[in-house]
């Protein structure tokens, strides 16, 4: 699973559009779109923004083992 299937799925998993979760974070929505389709990355600072407004800790992003489910 990549980090954009990753994040898509615990965004989805808190409900929260793109739009939503980029207010959450402070980050164009734009930005949430190409993650998730791994046309690039997020920042550390961002990254951190991202596990707090998803509940995740940053190892669920990149694990190599299949996540069940983003920490809830």
């Amino acid at each position: 699973m990549t980090f954009g299937e990753r994040l898509r799925t615990a965004r989805k998993s808190k409900k929260l559009t793109q739009k939503e979760l980029a207010s959450k974070i402070g980050a164009a929505h734009n930005s949430i779109s190409n993650w998730e389709n791994d046309q690039n990355s997020p920042d550390p600072d961002m990254i951190q923004h991202l596990c707090w407004a998803l509940d995740v800790q940053p190892n669920y992003f990149f694990s190599d083992e299949e996540p069940l489910r983003p920490n809830m």
